[in-house]
């Protein structure tokens, strides 16, 4: 069996530590904040902490995913050492990165013909999309070879689910997921919208709920609907959070009651630039494997 190695790009919203600790290749997206371009590079540059409260401040955040070239450097290195190549992208309705990566493979296939790069759409972002390069490096491990993986994470895709909402409307207003009509009544009447990403990998918003407390409580009832035998789920499940880390905190807590054997599991991390510049500060979910969307 052939040796690969596992990439994916930054917007997984992993937390840090699972690149080292699953062995998993980070590929950085980039941010324009203020007119000035970063890489997402995994809080190198700069901390989460201090994007968010720069965004609280009113700077204004683009993002720009992955060049051609930069997956072409990104991989090559490793088709030169005879290693294969596994790689998933952030979903195909969140961005074009999909093509870019295919691009790049078309032409590194012309360079090495006897190495494989295979590539998978997400349909899906934040840890949802996190969750998939952690799973396919814990198949790895147990002996998976890459053409089997690959063949697993195509088919299970659609199992990874997403519940996440927001306190602040202000970044789906101006991102116009939220009229600015209904943003004022929103703000107003304290509703926090539920979403997820549906079969397309676009986020859709679910349903809206009435305050932080019950926008918790119903994501978890979204969650409960999606895993069939919680005393025995042990899967991958991360929590997200824009700075929320208390929030976040309570949910993982919450998660861990109902189903005990998650305890001490899930990850928390923040949601990264990609992902939190169209959110904004004031949002929280859980992303995970649980029944087919």
């Amino acid at each position: 069996m052939s040796e690969y190695i596992i990439s994916c790009c930054t917007p997984a919203d992993i937390p840090v530590s699972y690149y080292e600790k699953y062995d998993i290749k980070p590929i950085f997206f980039h941010y324009i904040l203020d007119g000035k371009e970063y890489n997402d590079d995994l809080e190198k540059t700069m901390s989460l902490d201090e994007f968010y409260q720069k965004l609280k401040d009113g700077s204004d955040s683009k993002t720009a995913q992955v060049g051609t070239g930069e997956y072409i450097d990104a991989w090559e290195p490793y088709l030169k050492e005879g290693k294969d190549v596994l790689h998933i992208t952030l979903g195909s309705g969140i961005s074009g990165t999909f093509n870019s990566a295919n691009t790049a493979k078309d032409m590194l296939a012309d360079k090495y013909p006897d190495r494989k790069i295979l590539l998978i759409d997400s349909l899906a972002g934040a840890a949802g999309y996190g969750v998939q390069p952690v799973k396919a490096a814990i198949l790895r491990n147990q002996g998976m070879s890459i053409e089997e993986n690959y063949k697993w994470l195509k088919e299970n895709v659609l199992r990874t689910c997403h519940w996440f909402y927001t306190t602040d409307l202000t970044f789906l207003i101006k991102g116009g997921r939220v009229s600015k009509t209904a943003g004022v009544f929103g703000k107003m009447l304290n509703i926090c919208p539920l979403m997820h990403i549906d079969n397309d990998g676009k986020i859709e918003v679910v349903t809206k709920a009435r305050g932080r407390k019950k926008a918790m409580e119903t994501a978890l009832e979204k969650v409960r609907a999606s895993i069939t035998d919680p005393k025995e789920y042990d899967d991958v499940m991360i929590v997200n959070h824009s700075a929320m880390l208390d929030e976040a905190k309570l949910l993982v807590s919450k998660l861990e009651e109902e189903y005990p054997k998650m305890k001490g599991k899930i990850g928390i991390q923040s949601f990264g630039t990609t992902i939190g510049s169209h959110l904004g500060p004031g949002t929280v979910g859980v992303f995970y494997y649980g029944n087919f969307r």
